[in-house]
């Protein structure tokens, strides 16, 4: 269960990447 709550968290953080270089970008 470590591994897939883990895999749930580095999701996570890529979401927020995601949206932070998208609101950077404009």
């Amino acid at each position: 269960s470590f591994s897939k709550k883990l895999e749930n968290h580095i999701g996570a953080i890529w979401y927020f990447i995601h949206h932070y270089n998208a609101s950077l970008s404009m």
